[in-house]
């Protein structure tokens, strides 16, 4: 029963976990340096090749070693090379956040945000409205982040804009982080939760679909004053004001 039970688990949380693996994954600068196959397939290539030659030298010292052959490696060039394809199609979201129309800017942060978003409605459907929402802004924001090259905040001085983008991001993981272990410590809670399970999984996907847009469209204000910075609303006082009613708010939740 034990074992039953460990296998469901694990074939439960394997599809969000590795949807919530591939929207992480385009939020860093560090995925362009695995966007080459051979950074990650020469290395493993030729090691796994050189093991397998070592093995089969001592075999043949001690005899009977002549039928093995080495062992196939290039399947390993089949993961990373999938890798790479996905982190090349996720970095291309940059360009339209960064400098595209507003369609394109939306449906960029709208591609972050249903990823996420239906990462953690696939465990809960609860999820696509609290922790998924927490979630999304805390890695939509992330993304702006990386995209325009935005320090994270107490580095160095930022404008009103980075000041903003750093405290949605700081919004969102509070969030995710206080209803996560809510869910853990407080049994009602996570009874409610799981009650809610009805629906089955591809189903939920809709309802990933139409909160997660919702979600883009909450982020957008934070994306056009990145690309407007002190620009937007004539001038920086009033983005200096949103600035001090958000980390008031962040603070106040707290």
């Amino acid at each position: 029963r034990n074992l039953q039970s460990e296998r469901s688990m694990s074939t439960r949380y394997y599809i969000p976990i590795s949807l919530l693996l591939l929207a992480v994954s385009s939020l860093f600068p560090i995925a362009s340096a695995i966007r080459a196959p051979s950074t990650l397939t020469i290395p493993l290539i030729t090691d796994a090749a050189a093991a397998s030659n070592r093995v089969l030298l001592v075999l043949n010292l001690r005899g009977g070693g002549e039928t093995i052959m080495p062992a196939d490696t290039t399947s390993t060039a089949a993961p990373s090379t999938a890798l790479s394809l996905v982190v090349a199609i996720l970095d291309k979201i940059d360009t339209p956040l960064v400098t595209g129309s507003h369609v394109q800017g939306i449906a960029a942060l709208f591609a972050v945000s249903f990823a996420t978003v239906a990462a953690f409605t696939m465990v809960r459907t609860s999820y696509a409205f609290t922790i998924g929402y927490g979630g999304a802004v805390a890695i939509m924001s992330a993304k702006l982040i990386a995209s325009f090259k935005v320090p994270l905040i107490f580095t160095e001085k930022l404008s009103s804009s980075g000041y903003l983008v750093n405290a949605s991001l700081l919004y969102g993981i509070r969030l995710a982080a206080y209803l996560f272990f809510r869910n853990l410590t407080v049994p009602s809670k996570a009874k409610a939760m799981k009650d809610m399970d009805k629906t089955p999984r591809l189903k939920r996907l809709i309802l990933a679909f139409n909160v997660a847009m919702l979600y883009a469209f909450m982020m957008t204000p934070v994306l056009y004053a990145l690309r407007d910075d002190e620009k937007v609303l004539g001038g920086g006082k009033w983005q200096q004001a949103g600035v001090v009613t958000a980390y008031l708010g962040l603070s106040i939740e707290a």
